[in-house]
């Protein structure tokens, strides 16, 4: 991806960024809701979410393995950390219920 094209990404991205961090913020939302729910005993240590700065979205598009019409998949995300390992499954579970 030459220059011109990463910074007319970073341009639309800017201009949508707030679109992630609301989306991040609903899937949030909706999995300390999920969790609640299905496991009430099960205490995470975290909730978390964000949308990718754009300085780091600017670096990983001038990386090479980038095409001019390539899908960056991480705009928007979500952790969840839990105290015990054997919560992973569950919360696993809950994702694949919750994401269908």
């Amino acid at each position: 991806m030459n220059e011109r094209q990463v910074e007319e990404r970073i341009l639309r991205y800017s201009e949508e960024r707030y679109i992630y961090e609301e989306l991040a913020k609903q899937i949030l939302d909706m999995m300390r809701t999920a969790v609640g729910r299905e496991y009430p005993d099960l205490k995470a240590a975290s909730y978390s979410m964000r949308a990718k700065e754009i300085e780091s979205l600017r670096k990983k598009l001038q990386k090479d393995k980038y095409q001019a019409n390539s899908e960056i998949t991480d705009l928007a995300g979500v952790r969840i950390i839990v105290y015990s390992k054997k919560d992973i499954p569950l919360v696993t579970d809950i994702i694949k219920k919750v994401f269908r």
